[in-house]
């Protein structure tokens, strides 16, 4: 299913950049609450500084937003596949977009799950997939680039 010949609609445009925003957010102002959980997994009992506040209130957000970009993606599809790009790398593109959208329903859900439910084994997960995210937001950012100068497909103009 397609929106349109070049570009997503107006609210996954939004969506898209609010959810990054977020995501930046939390790494770079709310990745101390590894310390508090770990002391709370000591016996220190949880607590709620700004910085543990922060990170489970935008958390919360990217699940909620995340739940709207995928019924929008649903209900109206995406853009065509630019015909300049290979068959297995539109392969890849499509496998690193469900990454994307299982990694940021995950993250948040296993984030609530080992905060409130203070267990380990869903912060360990929690934590690799911090990592892959990273990771997919590297090659993202990447393929977006190889787009937009090398193959010169405009690809960018998407979702802007």
């Amino acid at each position: 299913m397609s929106t349109s010949p070049g570009s997503y609609l107006r609210s996954q445009k939004i969506l898209h950049w609010l959810i990054a925003a977020l995501i930046a957010l939390q790494y770079l102002a709310f990745d101390s609450i590894g310390r508090t959980f770990s002391a709370a997994m000591r016996g220190a009992g949880l607590t709620y500084p700004a910085d543990v506040l922060g990170h489970i209130v935008v958390g919360g957000a990217v699940l909620v937003l995340m739940m709207a970009r995928i019924a929008l993606r649903l209900r109206h599809g995406a853009p065509s596949t630019p015909p300049e790009e290979p068959a297995p790398l539109q392969w890849l593109s499509r496998a690193a977009h469900a990454a994307f959208y299982a990694l940021l329903l995950l993250l948040p859900i296993s984030g609530l799950v080992a905060w409130f439910m203070q267990l380990s084994s869903p912060a360990e997960v929690h934590e690799v997939m911090t990592t892959l995210l990273l990771a997919l937001i590297g090659l993202h950012v990447a393929a977006v680039a190889v787009h937009q100068f090398w193959w010169k497909t405009g690809l960018i103009h998407r979702m802007v």
